[in-house]
C-alpha cells in the first residue's frame, strides 16, 4: 500500500481479532502494516462513518490491540479530517489524506480538489434543508430526501456530505445515513441562511403575460401574498428548470431591463410549494432582485413572515 506517494506500507494478514465484537468485524477488515520497522493494525472500513462513529470505533480498536491502529476510510468530510487530526486519531482517507503519528506522517493529495465550497451550499442541499423546515420533517434518510426534493439519491448523498461539513447532525444508522434536527428550525436557518444563494437560474422579462402550466408566484409577488408588502403591477412567476414551459419561452418577446415588463418568469433550480400558489418565503427572499434586500421595510416585513412561518426564528435576526 502506498500512502500518497509518501511511504510504502507492507501488508500481511492479521488474525488476532477473536476478541472483537461481530459489529466491529462487520464494519472493518483487518491487516497488519509494517513500515520502517514499525508495525500497526490497518482497520479498513467497509462503509462510510460519521465523525462520532469514527471516534467510538477508534477508541475501542485501540483498547483491543497492543499495536497502534490506523483506520482506513473510504471517504470523509474536510471538517472530520481536521477534527481527527486535532484529536490524534490515526487514519487514512483513500487517495486523499493521511495522518499516522506513529510514523510521523501528515500529508494530503494536493491534486485532490475539494468538492464542497465553504462560502455557500449547493441548491440541492439548500432545497433539502428548506423542504425539511417547511414540511417539519425532523428525520430524513438519503432515500427520503430524494423523494422529498425530487433530486437523485446521489445528489442527496452529496448534500449530506455538505451537512456534515456544516457540522449539522448526520449519522449512520445501520446502512442508512440520517439527518436529524430536534432544535427549533429558526436556529438551523440562522446558521445556514448566509450560505444560501438565489435559486433563480434564468429570468425572462416578458413584454406580455404568458399562460403557463405548473407555475408559482415568486419573489416579491410571493412575499406580497403573505405580508403587507405590495406587489408590482406585474407578477413574478416561477417555473422549474426542467419545465416543459421553457419551450414556450424560447420565442416569447422580452423587454430590456430599463423597461417595465408585462410579467417576469424566473426559472428555478428547485420549487417548494408553500400553498396559495406561492414558493416558500425563504426562497422568495433569496430570489429578490438586489435592490429589495436593502429596503428596510422589505426586511422588516420578511423578518415578521419568517417569525410566523419558522419556529424559533426571531424577527431581530438579520436576513442578510
Amino acid at each position: 500500500m502506498n500512502i500518497l506517494g509518501l511511504v510504502n506500507i507492507d501488508e500481511t494478514q492479521f488474525k488476532k481479532t477473536k476478541s472483537l465484537s461481530n459489529e466491529l468485524k462487520g464494519h472493518f477488515t483487518f491487516s497488519k502494516g509494517v513500515s520502517m520497522g514499525a508495525s500497526f493494525v490497518i482497520a479498513r472500513a467497509t462503509s462510510v462513518f460519521s465523525l462520532d462513529e469514527i471516534r467510538s470505533f477508534y477508541r475501542i480498536l485501540n483498547q483491543s490491540f497492543d499495536l497502534p491502529v490506523c483506520i482506513y476510510l473510504l471517504n470523509c468530510s474536510s471538517y472530520s479530517i481536521k477534527a481527527m487530526v486535532k484529536e490524534g486519531i490515526a487514519f487514512y482517507v483513500e487517495s486523499k489524506f493521511a495522518y499516522l503519528p506513529f510514523l510521523s506522517i501528515l500529508g494530503k493529495n494536493y491534486r485532490d480538489q475539494p468538492v464542497i465550497k465553504t462560502d455557500h451550499i449547493s441548491l440541492v442541499c439548500q432545497s433539502l434543508i428548506l423542504n425539511a423546515i417547511f414540511s417539519n420533517n425532523r428525520s430524513i434518510t438519503v432515500t427520503q430526501g430524494a423523494t422529498l426534493t425530487g433530486f437523485s439519491k446521489m445528489a442527496i448523498s452529496t448534500a449530506f456530505d455538505e451537512l456534515e461539513t456544516l457540522q449539522l447532525p448526520v449519522k449512520n444508522e445501520g446502512r442508512q445515513r440520517v439527518f436529524r434536527w430536534d432544535l427549533p428550525w429558526g436556529l438551523l436557518l440562522r446558521n445556514v441562511l448566509p450560505k444560501m444563494t438565489s435559486p433563480v437560474k434564468k429570468e425572462f422579462r416578458l413584454a406580455e403575460p404568458l399562460e403557463l402550466k405548473n407555475t408559482y408566484l415568486s419573489g416579491i409577488s410571493s412575499l406580497s401574498k403573505k405580508t403587507l408588502l405590495g406587489d408590482n403591477d406585474y407578477q413574478t412567476v416561477a417555473i422549474l428548470k426542467d419545465s416543459e414551459s421553457l419551450k414556450l419561452l424560447e420565442n416569447a418577446e422580452e423587454v430590456p431591463y430599463f423597461e417595465k415588463p408585462g410579467e417576469i418568469i424566473t426559472v428555478m433550480g428547485y420549487v417548494i410549494d408553500y400553498g396559495n400558489g406561492c414558493i416558500d418565503p425563504v426562497s422568495a427572499w433569496l430570489s429578490l432582485p438586489s435592490n429589495y434586500p436593502s429596503d428596510a421595510r422589505v426586511r422588516y416585513e420578511v423578518g415578521r413572515l419568517f417569525e410566523k412561518a419558522i419556529d424559533g426564528w426571531e424577527s431581530s435576526w438579520p436576513l442578510v
